[in-house]
């Protein structure tokens, strides 16, 4: 299949896509996604213990876009398309600190960022610990407090997306057993995968 020189258009959590109703659009998408887990694989090796990882990513990437092609792209297609690229991201940056849109070819453009309305939760989340750890190096823990009360969603809504930027290794917390109180920081991957999407 052939790319397009530019593609179009970026989801929220940084995963770029085609626009409505563009199919070849899509499959150029697609395409860059597939020549970016090949050379994703190449990378790490078949030694690395992080091969096994990408690899199941791959298959959960190549049945969603094999999925988007025969039925059409959905909007629940696309939003697990976007985590599973967040994962790759995330592989890609700690296996050899390049972005896994950069393995794909696809040109990232670092002054526009996406509106508040746009952007992820995980994102603003990320954005606004990079931000306080930015403005205050020798004390990185961000209150959980100052975080809910500054981001202006639910406690319950960030408290579940801490929970999976956790799981992704991107930041660890101190919350007490009903999350009232606590702190949050950003771990050395978290802080890398932040400064690269601020």
């Amino acid at each position: 299949m052939r790319r397009k020189a530019a593609l179009e258009g970026h989801s929220s959590a940084g995963a770029p896509q085609a626009k409505a109703g563009n199919v070849g659009g899509s499959d150029d998408v697609f395409s860059s996604y597939e020549a970016g887990l090949r050379q994703l694989l190449e990378r790490l090796g078949r030694r690395d213990p992080r091969y096994s990882q990408a690899l199941v990513y791959q298959q959960r990437l190549k049945e969603n876009i094999a999925q988007s092609r025969r039925y059409g792209d959905t909007d629940t297609r696309k939003a697990e398309r976007s985590e599973i690229i967040d994962q790759l991201n995330g592989l890609a940056l700690s296996a050899g600190g390049v972005p896994f849109s950069e393995l794909c070819g696809i040109p990232q453009d670092s002054h526009s960022k996406p509106s508040q309305g746009t952007e992820s939760l995980d994102a603003r989340i990320l954005q606004f610990i990079y931000g306080y750890f930015q403005e205050h190096p020798g004390d990185p823990k961000v209150s959980l407090n100052e975080m809910v009360e500054t981001l202006g969603e639910k406690r319950a809504d960030i408290i579940q997306c801490l929970l999976g930027l956790k799981e992704k290794g991107w930041l660890d917390y101190d919350l007490t057993e009903k999350a009232e109180v606590g702190l949050v920081w950003l771990t050395r991957l978290g802080t890398r995968v932040a400064r690269d999407t601020h």
